[in-house]
């Protein structure tokens, strides 16, 4: 017979379970699971890189990958109602999904770190209760610095709608000037510094052309 390794009082009575399933950190009671597990396996792999054949049937390989650990498991879960234990299969199914860091403790094998790699269920009825294959992963999870933003609190009343600032306008720092009789390219570059190839850029005007009266930028 297996050692109990989890009790449960409910409604008065008491469970005793050969393992149990919980997330890692927490102390609430709905975060671990009782469950009787009718095999245990254990998996050690290591991935070998394989080229080009260099021989017949011969690989050839530069290095080897551990891989972590795998436990295989059959379990059984009865919650006494079928409604109940299929509410604790889905509960386990969110559990894989999310990647949730779980510790497992069973018969003859107990991982502290680990996650739910896959959980399927088999096709056998019974009244109250359902067999369960379950591969746990063991990992350690990296910790990263997670900085969480609380939402901050609505207040009552009415919601003061914020005008965006207008952005000042830049002052342009262009010169102009309203021509007259014999002004030149030449002549304004005398005056400002203004080169004569931007003056002829800006204004668009030929050099021996330059209508009078019209306003030329000259700096």
């Amino acid at each position: 017979m297996v050692k109990a390794t989890y009790t449960r009082k409910t409604n008065g009575r008491t469970e005793r379970f050969g393992g149990y399933l919980k997330i890692v950190g927490s102390k609430k009671t709905a975060d671990k699971v009782g469950l009787h597990a009718i095999t245990e396996a254990e998996t050690n792999t290591q991935e070998v890189s394989q080229y080009a054949i260099e021989a017949p049937n011969n690989a050839i390989t530069d290095h080897v990958r551990r891989t972590s650990k795998i436990i295989s498991l059959t379990i059984r879960l009865d919650e006494g109602t079928m409604a109940k234990t299929d509410a604790l299969y889905k509960k386990l199914q969110t559990w894989s999904r999310q990647g949730k860091e779980v510790e497992y403790r069973g018969a003859s094998m107990h991982l502290d770190h680990c996650v739910m790699s896959s959980i399927g269920k088999s096709a056998e009825k019974y009244v109250s209760a359902m067999d369960l294959t379950i591969e746990l992963t063991y990992v350690y999870f990296a910790k990263t610095s997670v900085i969480t933003h609380k939402a901050a609190k609505k207040k009552k009343g009415k919601k003061v709608v914020k005008k965006p600032k207008k952005k000042a306008k830049k002052k342009s720092k262009a010169v102009y000037r309203r021509t007259k009789r014999g002004d030149t390219y030449w002549g304004f570059h005398m005056q400002v510094g203004t080169s004569i190839a931007q003056l002829r850029k800006w204004n668009k005007y030929p050099d021996r052309r330059i209508p009078i009266g019209v306003k030329l930028r000259i700096k």
